[in-house]
């Protein structure tokens, strides 16, 4: 399985806590995308807002619907249901 990399899905949890930006953070600021390839678990336009928020402008980061669609060595959000 050399050169074969793990696919790692990770669920933002409560959209209201830190969570999101614990991910971001933990996928841009190291060499992880390096070793996995990462599916988070949130609805689009929170992962989206959360990047204005914290003021990230990054292009490691794919919007995906399909498990088809997922890229190596990027950020993958999968969309999931917003709940109001």
């Amino acid at each position: 399985m050399r050169g074969k990399k793990t696919i790692v899905g990770v669920s933002v949890g409560d959209i209201h806590g830190i969570g999101i930006e614990i991910i971001i953070d933990a996928f841009t600021q190291s060499n992880l995308l390096e070793k996995c390839i990462p599916i988070i678990f949130c609805p689009h336009q929170i992962f989206v807002d959360y990047l204005k928020l914290i003021n990230s402008v990054n292009s490691d980061i794919s919007f995906i619907k399909s498990f088809d669609d997922v890229t190596d060595n990027k950020i993958n959000v999968f969309q999931t249901e917003e709940f109001q």
